[in-house]
């Protein structure tokens, strides 16, 4: 689930790697069944919760059972009082747009609530 252009598809698989990549929309469902696994980038980033909730769901099904979703995006720490300087107020103001630009956010509560949201995952690191 990269944010691959038809060109930038057709350009890698010349290179005959063991694996291909395959287009598809992510608000769609995933094509390619009986998957062992995922690699979801930045799809909490990018969209709002309900929209990361339909890309999960879409993926769900092109899982085999016991597979896995691997997940490359970014979290944050929740806010702390010791959190001082620029390293906090950097993720805070990153929180901060996300909430005004996106309508979602990305400290580890917020992926708490969007894995127990969506069933059927198992645990989850």
């Amino acid at each position: 689930m990269l944010f691959w252009t038809p060109k930038l598809v057709i350009s890698y698989n010349k290179f005959e790697a063991p694996h291909g990549l395959k287009l598809h929309g992510f608000h769609n469902r995933q094509p390619i069944g009986n998957a062992d696994a995922y690699l979801s980038c930045w799809f909490k980033h990018n969209h709002n919760s309900s929209r990361a909730e339909t890309v999960q769901r879409q993926l769900k099904p092109g899982l085999k059972k016991g597979a896995r979703l691997l997940v490359n995006d970014y979290c944050l720490t929740e806010a702390r009082e010791n959190q001082a300087g620029l390293k906090g107020k950097a993720m805070r103001t990153t929180d901060i747009n996300m909430l005004a630009n996106l309508n979602t956010r990305e400290t580890e509560s917020d992926w708490v609530e969007l894995f127990d949201e969506v069933k059927g995952f198992g645990s989850w690191v």
